[in-house]
């Protein structure tokens, strides 16, 4: 593992960081060598009513881009994500960083794709055990108790220290900020009320130990002298609109809209280590990109490409788990239809299938 780690402020259920998956996929699957962390941003504190939602609300949870999206979420809109952060912050507690990506990520397929976010504790808990493995038993209990509820306001507290620190370090693209206190009721939503402990990144909770500490998923945001704890306390009332990236390696600190794209999220994680990751740069493609600037529109040099591209897309499920289109184009940095091609010859070969949600996943050897 790399000295680099890269943070994603985010929501399960923010509209803009499921249209922006593709770049999150394609970072994961190119930069399996840093270090990931999942830090909740509650960008739903109440929830978006379906057809008597307001025109700005409605824009937001319609505009997913490629990303698909069942008709029902449209009627019935979208719930607070408050439950569902909690339960992000309990997976990681139980099975670390990377349960909690998985987990935020089930979260969102069968909220945008399958039109049925989850309603209830046991719900997420579920979730969680059949995506990730971990025990639903412990997610549901955790979902509304204070330690959940707790762990979920530090990750509100390093975003808002984090936005403190724009104009003294590196940023990339135009990352957006929130206010924070409509997101402060950290005893329930909507309660009005505030725990100040939630925001002490340093304290423990009655129980004596800090949910965030669990499963080798360090609180300490590394690298950089312009750490979030060294900055002002409470000298920004504002925090993120997901999704934003802060990575944190020896050049220092570098902040980046999720919007900007995978190009200003691969160059700013190569300021800190020019060798990190996978370029996608082979003697294959470089046939395909000389095809193209000789006049060779996208889908055909692809097609003249000698490159596999299903042993490529087999390589992608193997990192990602489950993935739709749009994020195995990106990761494969062809074209939409190229990758529909390339996975329903799978398909029919018996060697991947396709999710309730239209995910695709790659089916186990016998």
């Amino acid at each position: 593992m790399s000295d680099v780690s890269v943070t994603l402020f985010s929501d399960p259920l923010s509209v803009a960081a499921y249209r922006n998956r593709p770049t999150q996929s394609r970072l994961r699957h190119a930069f399996d060598d840093v270090d990931r962390r999942y830090r909740c941003l509650v960008s739903i504190p109440t929830p978006i009513g379906g057809e008597d939602a307001a025109a700005g609300d409605r824009e937001r949870f319609e505009n997913t881009g490629e990303m698909p999206v069942d008709s029902a979420l449209t009627a019935d809109g979208l719930p607070s994500s408050w439950p569902a952060c909690e339960a992000v912050a309990a997976a990681r507690e139980a099975g670390g960083s990377a349960a909690a990506f998985d987990l935020a990520r089930a979260i969102a397929d069968r909220t945008f794709a399958g039109g049925d976010p989850p309603a209830t504790p046991e719900d997420v808990g579920a979730l969680a055990t059949s995506s990730v493995g971990v025990d639903a038993e412990r997610v549901a209990d955790a979902v509304g108790g204070r330690r959940a509820t707790a762990a979920v306001g530090r990750d509100l507290e390093r975003a808002r220290r984090t936005v403190s620190l724009l104009p003294a370090v590196d940023v990339r693209g135009t990352p957006g900020t929130e206010p924070l206190r409509p997101r402060s009721c950290l005893d329930g939503p909507g309660t009005g009320t505030r725990s100040e402990s939630a925001f002490d990144t340093d304290s423990s909770t009655e129980e004596g130990t800090d949910l965030d500490a669990g499963g080798g998923d360090s609180d300490t945001d590394g690298g950089g002298t312009d750490s979030p704890d060294d900055a002002p306390s409470r000298t920004e009332a504002a925090v993120f609109a997901a999704p934003v990236y802060r990575i944190d390696g020896p050049a220092g600190t570098t902040i980046v809209d999720g919007a900007a794209g995978f190009p200003a999220l691969r160059e700013a994680i190569r300021t800190h280590d020019p060798d990190l990751g996978d370029t996608g740069e082979r003697t294959e493609t470089h046939s395909r990109n000389v095809m193209q600037q000789y006049g060779t529109d996208a889908l055909n040099a692809e097609s003249f490409s000698p490159e596999d591209h299903g042993e490529r897309a087999l390589d992608v499920l193997g990192t990602l788990r489950t993935a739709f289109t749009p994020e195995i184009a990106a990761c494969l940095d062809v074209t939409a239809e190229t990758c529909r091609i390339a996975l329903h010859r799978l398909k029919r070969e018996g060697s991947v299938k396709r999710e309730t949600t239209g995910a695709w996943t790659r089916v186990p050897e016998e």
